[in-house]
Formats: C-alpha cells, structure tokens, sequence
C-alpha cells in the first residue's frame, strides 16, 4: 500500500531519513533540471547524506530525479502498479480520474503528483527493510 505519512530511517532506502519536507525541496530541485547527472552532482554535502556512500546517495537522487520528471503513467508502472485500476483501488480514486491524470497531464494539480511521487518512493524506499 501507499504510505504518505512520513517516512522515517527505520523505514528508507539504507538507512536515510527522508521526511516529506526534504523529499519535496530535493524532488522540486529536480524539477529544474534537464539533465540527471547535473542534478546529482550540484546537490553539494547535506545532513541527510550522512552515513551513506556515494552510491547509495546517487541511487537516492536518480530516484527522486526520475519520480519528480515522469508522467503519471511512468511513475505508476515502474513502481509496484503495473495495473492502473490496482492504484485506484489503493487510492479510492476512480477509474476514470486516474485516466484523465494519466492521459491529460494538465488535469493532475503539481501538489498530487508530488505527493504520488513521495508515496512512489516510500514504498520504493521501504521494500529495502522487508522481510
């Protein structure tokens, strides 16, 4: 299932804590950038990287990177829905709304997709810690 709620260290990708203020700075970091490996190499030293090697940050970062430049549909299939009703289902939504988000990119307001993109990277982040 989707977690909005915030995620904590017990919960993310290796160990780094990654709450939803500092998803949303890093993912609209993102936003401004056409090119990956620049947005990955001008992020400079930040507390959260602390403890993590500098693969774990890249991957940490390519993520982010990724969730914040795709469509709906890309962020949905390439994270643990490959079925569009199977995420409507998680998020009460209709069919059809999750279509027009899919199909009409205009009508996904930039604050929902935010929110998809953290919940995307938390379920991302948290099957790191499963047994």
């Amino acid at each position: 299932m989707l977690n909005i709620g915030s995620i904590t260290k017990t919960d993310c990708k290796k160990g780094v804590e990654m709450n939803i203020r500092l998803f949303c700075k890093l993912y609209d970091e993102a936003r401004e950038y056409d090119n990956i490996d620049m947005y990955v190499m001008e992020r400079g030293w930040q507390d959260w990287m602390e403890g993590q090697t500098a693969e774990e940050i890249k991957d940490i970062l390519y993520d982010i990177y990724n969730l914040a430049n795709a469509d709906l549909k890309e962020m949905r299939t390439t994270h643990s829905f490959p079925m569009r009703s199977e995420l409507c289902h998680v998020l009460g939504a209709s069919e059809r709304t999750v279509q027009d988000w899919e199909l009409i990119p205009e009508k996904l307001r930039s604050y929902i997709k935010k929110l998809l993109a953290y919940a995307f990277f938390g379920e991302e982040t948290n099957e790191y810690t499963k047994e």
